[in-house]
């Protein structure tokens, strides 16, 4: 199915022009003539006016009604790749061009609307990147995998960084808010009771951390789910070793995830 079919272009670039030169060639001049003569007596000019705005009104309807149908099939649906590949496709020709980064986040940000998910507040975004080194100059890390800002490997275009490459703060925050996107999904998907921003927040920075597995197997996701708010408070701080050992890195990290999440 797609966001709105090529018929519905067509119908709506051939009406709309024809409403316009309607209401500015003819009604509207035809209106002013009947207010200039006085064959409308001023008694009455209120009530024309109400009625010409109920016909304008329902005309406007018909001809968005295509669209409408067609953006509320589209957010009836699961989010399939052919769904999302039309709607992308559509919001380039509406747009009349590539998209920026910044309108995909937009884009994407009014589908997780749609279907009710959260994502990552800003301060939940500074949270996590003060956890986490930002260098604004490709390196290679441990994995031999060129990476870049606070830990990101494919830039939001799809572009794997390389040798070379820099970046500023900003876009390294983008580009975290941009990886971030599979650890919102993994907790809107495995969270079933209700969180507030400050919970998931604290949640999606744990996932990035210790992995979408490891959550999903945790008692501290088991807990939530039968909604021991405080008992998955508490099991933050289980998470606090590294090859073993207990790392004071993650001490810290776990009491400020817990903090927030208690906030």
């Amino acid at each position: 199915m797609k966001f709105i079919n090529e018929n519905a272009w067509k119908y709506l670039s051939v009406k709309l022009p024809i409403l316009g030169a309607f209401l500015m060639l003819v009604l509207i001049p035809a209106l002013q003539w009947a207010v200039d003569f006085k064959v409308i007596p001023v008694e009455y000019h209120a009530y024309v006016t109400g009625g010409l705005m109920v016909v304008l009104s329902y005309i406007g309807k018909k001809l968005y009604q295509p669209s409408l149908h067609q953006i509320q099939s589209f957010a009836a649906v699961p989010s399939t790749d052919d769904n999302l590949k039309n709607l992308f496709s559509n919001f380039r020709k509406i747009l009349g061009g590539s998209l920026t980064q910044a309108q995909v986040s937009k884009i994407n940000d009014l589908l997780a609307g749609f279907k009710g998910e959260k994502s990552v507040s800003q301060n939940g975004i500074n949270l996590l990147s003060s956890f986490e080194g930002c260098e604004l100059a490709a390196y290679l890390c441990p994995a031999k995998v060129w990476t870049i800002g606070f830990g990101t490997t494919v830039y939001p275009s799809g572009v794997k960084v390389k040798k070379g490459d820099t970046c500023t703060p900003d876009q390294a925050k983008q580009f975290k808010a941009h990886d971030l996107k599979r650890f919102e999904k993994t907790v809107n998907d495995l969270v079933k009771v209700p969180l507030t921003q400050n919970q998931f927040d604290a949640l999606v920075s744990l996932t990035y951390n210790i992995g979408t597995g490891a959550f999903e197997k945790s008692t501290l996701l088991k807990k939530l789910n039968v909604s021991d708010y405080q008992g998955a408070a508490d099991q933050f701080t289980v998470w606090n070793k590294g090859g073993g050992k207990v790392l004071q890195g993650l001490v810290s990290r776990r009491a400020k995830e817990r903090e927030l999440f208690l906030k």
